[in-house]
């Protein structure tokens, strides 16, 4: 299915090079070309994918579906996997990055 998206031109090599290895692969590549994505914006879907399936304890509260969906704007506006872990008091906003020049142009668009 992702080679047959490829091969149509939905979606580029490099869209599908994130997706290699990934369980739902056919999902998410359904997903990216629905929205749109880049190819980052596919890496850090792909990216989120992996570490919830590598995840094993079950979370002890449910996310508020707000929170989760400012998380995935946030992602799809930077290109760079984005969580949130609200809190009653405040939270953490946590940004991956796979190398440097992710982070120069992370704190480029910051500035």
């Amino acid at each position: 299915m992702v080679q047959e998206l490829v091969e149509a031109g939905s979606l580029s090599a490099g869209h599908a090079r994130a997706l290699i290895g990934i369980d739902q692969a056919e999902q998410l590549a359904r997903t990216i070309v629905e929205r749109g994505l880049n190819v980052r914006e596919a890496e850090a879907l792909a990216g989120q994918a992996a570490n919830r399936r590598g995840r094993n304890e079950p979370s002890t509260r449910p996310k508020d579906p707000n929170v989760a969906e400012l998380a995935a704007q946030l992602t799809r506006c930077l290109g760079l996997e984005v969580a949130i872990r609200a809190k009653r008091d405040g939270g953490m906003l946590t940004i991956r990055y796979s190398d440097l020049a992710q982070l120069d142009g992370l704190l480029s668009r910051l500035r």
